[in-house]
């Protein structure tokens, strides 16, 4: 472990680090909002659906619209990363290590899981009906297990979180900053899932802080969401 960490800050290419603080938190603020408003645009005006809103519309819409929002913002996280390619880090790292991260994370996503069925904890209806059509599930495998994992830890693990760390601030509040927010857009869930979604944001940052590998981090994010669909099937 030691070894792993004191390699890291020998993994980014400071001849390429041309993006301060204030830059990478623009481009975040800017691949939350944009993609989403040109998304909606689209739905509204061109396809003439009323509601992409998961409260209104259906699910297939849902998905469909989460996956022209992915599509969207592949432009400007290219941009980004061509500016500073920080976003992306790969730290190599032993493949014992990398299994045993992943089967604790998995173990934790389990212990949830058992926890909410021994205390009884109601779930979110969310993703109910996701396999009436094999279109649902697709759409929403593509969804959960892919788009989501990959955008939101680039989002949230790679841009936001550099730029925070640029800014000097604390790795603690560098967590709680970035893991708050990242629970805060998962609105369709309810309480108790959200408690559980912030600490698996505490975990999946200290992944991305130890290890300097966000790679790491959306394996996991895959693995878990992979999971928690196989529930609701």
């Amino acid at each position: 472990m030691t070894s792993i960490i004191t390699q890291k800050s020998n993994t980014i290419p400071t001849k390429h680090s041309e993006l301060s603080s204030f830059q990478y938190l623009k481009w975040f603020v800017i691949l939350m909002i944009v993609p989403a408003i040109l998304s909606d645009m689209i739905f509204y005006f061109l396809l003439e659906i009323e509601s992409t809103d998961f409260r209104l519309a259906s699910l297939k819409t849902v998905f469909m619209n989460n996956i022209l929002v992915a599509v969207l913002s592949i432009p400007f996280i290219h941009h980004v990363y061509k500016l500073d390619p920080n976003i992306i880090c790969v730290q190599k790292l032993p493949t014992k290590y990398i299994t045993r991260i992943i089967i604790f994370c998995t173990f934790i996503s389990i212990c949830f899981t058992l926890c909410y069925q021994l205390f009884e904890i109601e779930q979110s209806n969310f993703l109910d009906g996701i396999s009436d059509t094999a279109l649902s599930l697709i759409l929403g495998f593509i969804v959960v297990c892919l788009i989501a994992p990959i955008l939101e830890e680039i989002l949230f693990r790679g841009i936001l979180f550099v730029g925070l760390q640029r800014s000097g601030l604390h790795i603690s509040l560098v967590l709680l900053i970035t893991t708050s927010i990242f629970t805060f857009i998962h609105v369709q869930y309810d309480g108790p899932q959200l408690a559980y979604i912030f600490v698996y944001g505490v975990l999946l940052g200290i992944v991305r802080y130890k290890t300097n590998n966000i790679l790491l981090c959306i394996a996991i994010h895959m693995i878990h969401n992979m999971y928690n669909l196989f529930l609701y099937l």
